[in-house]
This record gives structure tokens, sequence and C-alpha cells, in this order.
């Protein structure tokens, strides 16, 4: 799994993977939207350190708009792990192994919980690191045994699996929803060939992909695309 290095992060400017934010409280997650609003949505980040700036700020405007928009409830937790390619970053994973996603799931379990009603169902929204946790729970057919209520995840800019897939699981078709969305100029962390959403299909897999003619960034209109038809299904 290729991961884009934090100084590479830091360059992409707007919402990118390594956006600077506030201190960080797995605890007390940030919501948006209105407490009475239909749908529900988690935010899972990519590598993130601590600080605010205008990127941060930016990321918070887009899911007030979506929300807004869509009558969204959005959660949007803290990673707690230490990155291994520099510790000074927190991902959801990196080798994504039990304890992470042990670790991860109850840091998104505690966001619904906190901004949600009891026992809402919500939909995943994973960017770079957070997106790479989203697809691997998602090929282990894991999403629904970590957070059951799971209406549909969606991936950005977190296909470039460069080794090969061994960890697949043969049949994928009770294993939920995905949706990928790839820059076409992410050239680090998008499967451009589109190879790795035709192998989750190969299973059985509910899954479908959009390009985007961008880069390693959350593209807003595409989003809210994908979001408006997994909110009316």
């Amino acid at each position: 799994m290729r991961h884009l290095l934090p100084s590479l992060f830091l360059a992409l400017g707007f919402i990118s993977c390594a956006t600077p934010s506030p201190p960080r409280d797995p605890s007390n997650p940030m919501c948006l939207g209105n407490e009475s609003a239909e749908s529900y949505l988690i935010f899972l980040r990519g590598m993130d350190k601590a600080g605010t700036d205008a990127g941060e700020k930016g990321l918070r405007e887009l899911f007030t708009r979506l929300a807004q928009e869509l009558n969204l409830r959005v959660a949007l937790p803290r990673s707690s792990l230490p990155c291994s390619s520099d510790r000074s970053f927190r991902c959801w994973g990196w080798d994504f192994g039990s304890g992470e996603l042990d670790t991860s799931s109850q840091a998104i379990q505690n966001a619904a919980s906190t901004c949600f009603p009891q026992d809402a169902e919500f939909g995943l929204l994973g960017f770079s690191n957070g997106g790479y946790l989203l697809s691997k729970l998602y090929r282990n057919c894991q999403l629904h045994r970590h957070l059951p209520q799971t209406k549909f995840a969606i991936v950005v800019g977190a296909t470039a699996l460069r080794k090969p897939i061994r960890d697949i699981v043969q049949d994928l078709r009770d294993c939920g929803r995905v949706r990928i969305i790839s820059g076409r100029k992410d050239s680090l962390n998008a499967d451009l060939t589109g190879s790795y959403a035709q192998l989750l299909r190969s299973r059985g897999g509910d899954v479908e992909e959009i390009f985007w003619d961008g880069g390693h960034t959350l593209p807003e209109k595409e989003l809210r695309l994908v979001l408006k038809q997994l909110l009316q299904d």
C-alpha cells in the first residue's frame, strides 16, 4: 500500500490528508449539521496533525454545505494512531492489523454515539488513509462486523495498492456497498486503471468507481453526486 509522504501532503493545499487540525480528542469528535437531519455521515481524514489553518477551515465549510444541502448530520472524528512513515502524524492504521482495526473502529463508533441518535445507521467517507481503512474492512468483509450500522462506504484517493492483493474474501455479495472516487492526476494514491474496483466486482462486490480530473483532494462536485445517489437508495 502506498501513502503520500507528509511533506507532499502539506504542499497540496485545500483538503489534503495532511491538513493540520485542532488538538486531537478522539472521544470528542466535531459534529456538523442539524441534529434532526434525516441522514448521517462520518468522515475519516487522511494523515492528520494538530493545528488549525485554512485547509481545515475549508474542510469544515465543505461538510457544512453538504450537511445543509443534503439534510445530513456529519461527524468528523480524529485518528489517534501514529503513522509509521512519520510518528508526528496520526493515522487510522498503516498495516491495518487487527489491533489497528479495533482501535479505529472504536473511534468511529464513539463519533456515531456522540453525534447521532442511538443505533442510527450512517455512511462512511474515507479520504486517503481513512479510505485505505475502509477499503481494508470491505475487502475482508469486516465492515459490518466492526461497524454494523454502516449503510455504505465512499473511498476517495485510496486505491493504489501496489502489492498483490491476497486478502480479498471470495464472496463480497453481502459485505456492503462501496463507491470509489479517484483523481486522474492522483498518481500515487489512485489506481488509474480501475483494476482494483474491477477485482472487487469480480468477487460480487457492490462497487462503482468515478474518475475526476483532479489530484489528491476531495472533489466536492463528485462527492455531492455520489452522496445524493447513495442517500436516495
